[in-house]
């Protein structure tokens, strides 16, 4: 079986070259906030950045906060950990660019000879939207024009999506989070073809689904995840059905 894992942008945003594109502001919101103005906190304590817009995790972070010291725990499948994940890479990018992580915005430049990864933000309502937008000739000869690779979005309720783009401007990824859940679609050639949903209890208990919906899945294309609060008895099922039915291997740990 194919096995789904979703890619955080953050582990290649900012870590390829970026180079020689402009700083247009050109679809920005005109009224992102400016200096000694609050960003939108979405953090369920108020402990956000003041001075940086960046996403926030808004569920209680007492279900999560003592780390699960147990090999192969699935404690990494928390929504909090991927509202980090984006926040990091976002704050990556700021901080490599011309401008520096002490500006507020809208735009950031990351440049690197011919080519530019540029971060824009925009609040739009009540939702914040960051862009992450390709120009130029990347490292490898390909040549970008105001390409959106990445768009990141804080709603109104404080839930987080990331969609991620091809080279065409096809969706290959798109992970969208509340508190305590997460579903990640995964697309190839603008087809949906693998879907994970994840739900975590605030006692940290949960149970994790990744379905191959690819035309090349096996016979026993869903793969169900379940763990207890501690992290213990982890128990991993390979079946034919979501309902956990007609299964192949059942591991436990």
């Amino acid at each position: 079986m194919k096995k789904l894992v979703p890619l955080p942008f953050t582990l290649s945003l900012f870590a390829c070259g970026s180079g020689g594109g402009s700083s247009k502001d050109d679809g920005i919101d005109k009224n992102v906030p400016g200096d000694n103005v609050t960003f939108i906190d979405c953090s369920a304590d108020q402990s956000g950045f003041p001075n940086l817009p960046v996403p926030e995790f808004p569920g209680s972070t007492s279900a999560f906060d003592e780390p699960i010291e147990v090999a192969g725990s699935p404690v990494g499948f928390s929504p909090e950990l991927f509202v980090d994940l984006a926040a990091a890479g976002l704050m990556l990018g700021m901080t490599k660019s011309t401008e520096g992580i002490s500006h507020q915005g809208p735009i950031w430049n990351i440049v690197d000879e011919d080519f530019t990864t540029q971060v824009q933000y925009s609040i739009i309502g009540t939702t914040e939207t960051w862009l992450v937008v390709k120009d130029g000739m990347d490292d490898d000869g390909t040549i970008y024009s105001n390409h959106t690779d990445t768009k990141i979005e804080q709603t109104a309720s404080c839930g987080l999506n990331i969609l991620q783009y091809d080279d065409g401007g096809r969706l290959t990824g798109h992970y969208e989070s509340s508190a305590y859940e997460w579903t990640w679609k995964v697309y190839g050639d603008g087809v949906l073809s693998g879907l994970i949903e994840t739900n975590i209890n605030q006692d940290r208990s949960g149970k994790t689904v990744s379905e191959d919906l690819s035309a090349s899945k096996s016979d026993y294309p869903v793969t169900i995840i379940t763990w207890n609060e501690m992290g213990e008895q982890t128990l991993l099922k390979t079946c034919k059905t979501k309902a956990g039915t007609n299964c192949m291997t059942a591991v436990a740990s």
